[in-house]
């Protein structure tokens, strides 16, 4: 029997010398297959609770959580809590073949864990192949602790305004970005699989589950491509409708294995119309799709940044913020506009190989004139309605539809514009080196280091459960023992692949489950010549920050370039690091994992354990992060 609401129960928390009160969070939710049609375009979905995005795992700090999956589809499942570290609770981490066996169609599971000294915005989502692109993902929010130190104060000094966004932090509005397809994952993954074309596009972004596919003239997309792709001719004279750019494909390449069914058709389905909250108004922001970046802005209004990956940051005041696949951010707004009324919330593709926005609305709902409803057609530029064209008049925007700035706008960076508040220094030398090639071996294959994760390692043992401080029988390449304790380096570089020529190497945002890291440095169209960080350092030609370095679980690995990441291993467990379809597993500490309980190594008896047919090059990483 599904249980309607949560369910609460106290429990009790030993802090330091103190008693706090906390409370389980329950849920039940079902996996089921619905006909949707988020953009205007029906196709098949997978939906949590009956809906896409799934409800949002709301707790307070110091909570506890129990969530019980009933898995009615018809593919295997499992739920990876995206920046949740799962400490001394690594069998929950929800990565088939890593830490859990999947969960079989018909099958049961229930995760539980409790997210000690964490707080802020995360999300969760489906860890099977690509199935989170089909719609099983939601938002976590943790509410922070009363006694936790804000950074408002360093936004204004004014009591009012410290008080507004203390107020709007009590209840703030979900923003999840993401892309979509009209197809599901495992027919995309069949077309560019067969196609001899990179996985690079999408028919529309959604926020919050609702958008419109948007259909450019072709003269208007090929401007916009222009403008972006300036040092790149060849893909600014060829984009399609959608305004994807067709690029050169491996081996026999067919371009019509990956036509849309539909062509590109505009749509008028819903836009999310976000409603303000009074003087400040704050957004909880993620990017919860699988295959762009997208830029954030909303016309006439600043957007402070406040948190990255569910911490508190130094108050940054920008008007464009991209958000990578899997990244967070919680940002105040404020909404003292006197005439009120209705302003566009833009989301444009920062992705290299697509053109591409769709549009919200903030709304002051004070206001009964406000001009956008939910029916009215919102038409592709440059052909304005009754409503207004956003791309017509960006007079008071800050990105064009090619997400360029305009205006005198600022964007966030990610590695200046983060420094953690309060503020914090990572070890200052690792014990650990490692580095990583990410490479593209074709259409559907990435590899991190000499090996892709085998297709078949999802089928497995769980790495977690084969290494209750015992060995296994030998190594695969991919997996990576460190001890209790060790301050590990990673230095990856973006390495060139036949299939985008360079200086095009796609960017790939890096997740590390079970931790977060600092993020020492990055640099685009730059190749790392160094045996470790110390080397670098030594030379004087690489700049790198160790004093007050961001702290993410998420980051991007910049186009043709490198970046380099520092942790604490103090977590125990089998840890995925990875990107799109490529990844390493850290085991961590192994000789302290002899306390996995005996139910979870056992392979799910519901149904017969037998995942369907993988299609090649369909890896455990699908496009999960």
């Amino acid at each position: 029997m599904r249980l309607p609401s949560p369910s609460f129960f106290l429990c009790t928390l030993g802090l330091l010398s103190a008693t706090a009160w906390c409370k389980t969070v329950k849920h039940q939710w079902a996996l089921t297959p619905q006909y949707n049609a988020p953009d205007g375009h029906y196709r098949m979905t997978f939906v949590v609770d009956g809906q896409s995005p799934g409800p949002t795992l709301a707790g307070d700090e110091g909570d506890n959580f129990e969530v019980e999956i009933m898995n009615e589809l018809p593919v295997e499942m499992t739920i990876h809590w995206h920046g949740i570290f799962q400490r001394g609770s690594p069998e929950m981490d929800g990565v088939p073949g890593v830490n859990q066996w999947a969960n079989p169609p018909n099958g049961n599971f229930t995760y539980k864990f409790s997210a000690p000294g964490q707080y802020g915005l995360h999300w969760y989502h489906a860890h099977v192949r690509g199935y989170l692109d089909d719609g099983v993902k939601g938002l976590i929010y943790i509410y922070p602790h009363a006694n936790r130190t804000r950074p408002f104060s360093l936004i204004s000094s004014d009591e009012g305004d410290i008080a507004a966004m203390m107020e709007a932090e009590k209840n703030p509005r979900s923003m999840a970005l993401y892309d979509w397809r009209h197809v599901q994952e495992d027919e995309a993954i069949a077309m560019f699989d067969s196609s001899g074309r990179p996985t690079t596009c999408v028919d529309s972004v959604l926020i919050n589950g609702k958008g419109r596919s948007f259909c450019p003239t072709a003269d208007y997309l090929e401007e916009e491509a222009a403008r972006r792709y300036d040092a790149l001719p060849y893909f600014a004279s060829h984009v399609d409708s959608r305004g994807c750019l067709i690029i050169p494909g491996s081996g026999s390449y067919n371009a019509e294995a990956i036509s849309s069914p539909m062509g590109c058709t505009n749509s008028t389905a819903d836009v999310d119309i976000v409603p303000t909250q009074g003087k400040w108004t704050m957004l909880n922001v993620a990017n919860v799709g699988g295959e762009w970046t997208w830029t954030l802005s909303i016309d006439e209004h600043d957007l402070w940044v406040v948190a990255a990956d569910g911490d508190y940051i130094t108050p940054k005041k920008v008007q464009a913020l991209p958000v990578s696949i899997g990244q967070r951010y919680t940002v105040v707004v404020p909404t003292d506009k006197a005439q009120g009324g209705d302003y566009f919330i833009r989301a444009n593709s920062q992705g290299f190989a697509q053109v591409l926005a769709g549009v919200g609305v903030l709304r002051y709902d004070d206001d009964e004139n406000a001009m956008v409803r939910r029916q009215d057609p919102v038409m592709a530029p440059p052909d304005g309605d009754a409503l207004g064209d956003p791309w017509s008049d960006l007079s008071k925007a800050s990105v064009r539809y090619n997400s360029s700035l305009i205006n005198g706008a600022y964007q966030f960076d990610a590695q200046q514009d983060a420094p953690a508040f309060p503020a914090q220094s990572p070890p200052s030398k690792a014990d650990m080196t490692f580095v990583f090639h990410a490479n593209q071996t074709n259409t559907t294959v990435f590899q991190i280091g000499s090996q892709p994760l085998a297709d078949v390692q999802e089928l497995n043992l769980p790495v977690l459960f084969s290494q209750p401080g015992r060995g296994l029988e030998q190594d695969p390449s991919w997996l990576y023992r460190i001890p209790y304790g060790a301050v590990v380096d990673v230095i990856m570089q973006n390495a060139p692949n036949a299939l985008f020529p360079a200086p095009a190497e796609p960017p790939h945002p890096i997740h590390l489950h079970g931790h977060k890291y600092w993020v020492l440095g990055s640099k685009e169209y730059e190749t790392w010549q160094y045996a470790n960080v110390q080397d670098a350092l030594q030379s004087g030609n690489v700049n790198l920050n160790l004093n007050d370095p961001p702290s993410r679980d998420t980051f991007l690995l910049p186009t043709a370039g490198w970046l380099v990441l520092r942790f604490i291993a103090d977590n125990p467990g089998a840890w995925l690091m990875h990107c799109h379809r490529m990844g390493v597993v850290f085991l961590e500490a192994p000789d302290r994992l002899d306390n996995i309980p005996d139910s979870y190594k056992t392979p799910p008896t519901t149904t017969p354990y037998a995942p369907r047919a993988l299609i090649r090059g369909a890896t455990l990483m699908g496009t999960s992060l």
